[in-house]
């Protein structure tokens, strides 16, 4: 929820109030109205699987590690095809991917 709500002030999408709810599959992670209109996202982290696991690694050791170069191409590519080989339930409501970077926060880039 809380990258959905990031993404809700980001864009300026208009949620109705309190009507924002995780969901369970085979729904898509988050449901809402927006205008009275029920609507669903799918959720999805893109994540440089490489680079997450040398920084998982320098904080199990405490230490600094090697840093890496952040990849941002192939995650990219990686998850959209990951989520456009999935299957949702929506009973017709419209269904939008907001696909996100979460955990690079720490990462030397």
């Amino acid at each position: 929820m809380t990258a959905f709500n990031g993404f809700v002030a980001a864009s300026g999408v208009n949620v109705d109030p309190d009507t924002a709810k995780n969901e369970k599959p085979p729904m898509p992670d988050i449901s809402c109205t927006i205008g009275g209109i029920p609507r669903l996202f799918e959720l999805g982290e893109i994540t440089d699987e490489e680079l997450a696991q040398q920084i998982g690694e320098s904080q199990r050791t405490q230490t600094d590690g090697e840093g890496g170069v952040l990849s941002e191409e192939e995650p990219l590519v990686r998850m959209i095809l990951k989520k456009a080989q999935s299957t949702y339930q929506t009973g017709g409501v419209p269904l939008d991917l907001v696909l996100h970077y979460g955990r690079h926060r720490n990462a030397a880039v």
